[in-house]
């Protein structure tokens, strides 16, 4: 059986303190200690090595912030937070036009 190397594996990441991020789209998120998270939706997850540290903390907002109502507007403002959080980052410009259709696919799946 072949091994990946460990850069090729999926990780859960995990926030050791609590702490509060900003967004324009939903105001202050508050995540707490311990909170867990992957980059990505299954059977979607992203290696680690395609996770750059801007999307990893994207990605943890989103998560936080998609554990509340799932109504079609505030998973936009969701979604928007994902993408603003990436922005604010760093991250690249080249992958928000993939980011947005994703998380709007996934969210319009999902919406109540």
């Amino acid at each position: 059986m072949m091994t990946w190397p460990k850069k090729w594996t999926v990780h859960t990441y995990r926030n050791e303190e609590a702490r509060v991020v900003h967004t324009d789209a939903l105001g202050p998120v508050e995540i707490p200690a311990g909170f867990e998270w992957q980059v990505g939706a299954k059977p979607f997850v992203l290696p680690d090595a395609l996770v750059s540290d801007d999307l990893k903390e994207a990605a943890c907002v989103h998560d936080v912030l998609y554990s509340g109502p799932r109504t079609g507007a505030r998973l936009y403002r969701v979604d928007r937070a994902l993408i603003e959080v990436f922005w604010r980052m760093g991250g690249s410009p080249w992958l928000v036009p993939v980011l947005w259709p994703a998380v709007r696919a996934w969210a319009w799946r999902r919406a109540i």
